[in-house]
Parts: C-alpha cells; sequence; structure tokens
C-alpha cells in the first residue's frame, strides 16, 4: 500500500514538473511569436555615406542600439505595434521618423537619412517652419504673443538653444538669414528688431501704469 502512493506521489510530481515546463515553454513562445525586428542602415542625406555609432531608439520601448561601422543596425524582441524611430547623432540634429509597424514574426527595413543643420534648414524653409536659434542669454519680453505677431510678419519664428549657439546652430542660421534676406530685403533684421524694442516700450508703459 505504501509503495502504491509512493508511487501515486512521484507521478503527480513529474506531472506537475512537465506542466510548468509546458507553461514555461509557451509563455517564452509568446513573447517570440508576439514581437518583431527592426533594421536598416543610416546615411548622411548629402553624400549617402553611412553614419557610425548613431542612436536608434523604438520611441515607447526600451528597445535601443547604435549603427555599426558599416551603419547598419538590428533591433529584436520589439513587441508588435506601431512606433515612431528616433535617431540621434553629434554632427545632426535629432530626427524622427514615420510611424513603423511591427508585426508578429516579420522583420521591418527602416533606411535613416540624417540631414545636417544647413539641410535641415532647407527643409523647414519649404516646409514653412523657420526658425532663427538664439542663445540663452537672449531675452526676448513678452515673446508668447506680441513677439510672435512681429516675427510672423518677417517670416521666421525664434528658436531657443542652450547657454551658447553651437556650430552647427550657426551652420542652420546662416541658410535662414539667407533665405529671410531674400524674402524680406536687405536690412530686414534692423527693421525687426526695431518693432520689437517700440513694441517693448509699449508694454513696459502699460505695466507702470498699472502700478
Amino acid at each position: 500500500m505504501k509503495k502504491i502512493h509512493l508511487h501515486i506521489v512521484v507521478i503527480f510530481v513529474l506531472f506537475m514538473v512537465l506542466l510548468c515546463g509546458n507553461s514555461y515553454a509557451q509563455k517564452n513562445n509568446y513573447h517570440i511569436h508576439d514581437s518583431g525586428t527592426l533594421k536598416g542602415c543610416v546615411t548622411d542625406f548629402s553624400t549617402k555615406g553611412s553614419i557610425t555609432s548613431a542612436n536608434i531608439r523604438v520611441i515607447n520601448t526600451r528597445v535601443v542600439t547604435q549603427s555599426n561601422s558599416e551603419g547598419y543596425y538590428f533591433m529584436n524582441n520589439i513587441p508588435i505595434g506601431r512606433y515612431p524611430v528616433s535617431v540621434a547623432y553629434k554632427d545632426y540634429p535629432a530626427s524622427q521618423s514615420d510611424t513603423i509597424i511591427i508585426q508578429t514574426g516579420d522583420t521591418t527595413i527602416l533606411n535613416i537619412e540624417l540631414k545636417n543643420y544647413a539641410e535641415k534648414a532647407k527643409q523647414d524653409i519649404l516646409d514653412g517652419k523657420v526658425y532663427l536659434t538664439l542663445k540663452g542669454g537672449f531675452f526676448v519680453p513678452y515673446p508668447s504673443i506680441e513677439t510672435e505677431k512681429i516675427t510672423s510678419k518677417y517670416g521666421f519664428e525664434y528658436k531657443y538653444s542652450g547657454c551658447m549657439i553651437e556650430p552647427e546652430h550657426a551652420d542652420y542660421n546662416k541658410v535662414i538669414d539667407e533665405y529671410l534676406e531674400k524674402r524680406n530685403g536687405k536690412g530686414w533684421k534692423e527693421h525687426c528688431d526695431k518693432e520689437i524694442e517700440e513694441m517693448v516700450k509699449k508694454e513696459n508703459k502699460k505695466q507702470n501704469n498699472k502700478k
């Protein structure tokens, strides 16, 4: 009788081990089958040369990688879904792709061309998004409404950087300056600054009258 009970216990234990193992396998298979991969190449928009060590991130996931010495990258175990992909490299403005689709067991190909600051400026002009980058120490009073009314008349917006304008931002500004001079004529910047100065005086006067 004891032997029978022992056999029953052994069989029960083996059954539980097999059941747990099968559940674990199913769980892992679920993880594998409900994810996909992403691969592609990161290149320079102008030269078409490969970009090494660019940081590629699938937004809203923890999946991150870098491009290799030939500009190629590969990312696996990405949960199925729709995601934009961000790419960053020290000599280029940060870039974000359109939404990609990751499907179960499939490989999505996304080749990325990074534009330098000058090329980015040209694209912004085409898109009607023209910015002048200012160093952080520069202060424009009343920027939210009144300043925008003036700058929009001249076809641009102010955009703030850190404590100083980096060389790549200067490259961006150079292209924008040339475009705005062609659009508004020579001396436009002085006219714009004068209008902002007059606006500031009026706003300061209003503030003083309220006191």
